[in-house]
C-alpha cells in the first residue's frame, strides 16, 4: 500500500492519513502481494502522475504502472 506524508523539513513527517493513499489489490489482482516504490511525476501538460510497482506472487515477479494524480484544496486524491 501507498501513503501520503507532508514534511517542512524533509526529516520531520506528518501522515496526511492513516488510510491508505494506495491501497494493495484485491486476491487475484496484478498488485494483491504489494503496491510499493512510488514516484509522482508532473507532465509538461501540468497534470500529475503516481508511478509505482505491484506483484501477486510475493515479490517473484513486479509490473509497473501509473495512475494520474488529482487535487483539491485537501491535497491529493485518486479518482477510483
Amino acid at each position: 500500500m501507498i501513503g501520503v506524508a507532508v514534511s517542512h523539513d524533509g526529516v520531520h513527517w506528518e501522515r496526511c492519513s492513516e488510510a491508505p493513499f494506495l491501497p494493495n489489490g484485491k486476491p487475484g489482482e496484478w498488485n494483491a502481494s504489494e503496491s510499493g516504490h512510488p514516484h509522482i511525476f508532473t507532465d509538461t501538460d501540468k497534470r500529475t502522475y503516481l508511478f509505482y510497482q505491484g506483484n501477486n506472487d510475493n515479490g517473484k515477479t513486479w509490473f509497473l504502472t501509473q495512475v494520474e494524480v488529482f487535487w483539491n484544496k485537501k491535497g491529493p486524491y485518486l479518482k477510483r
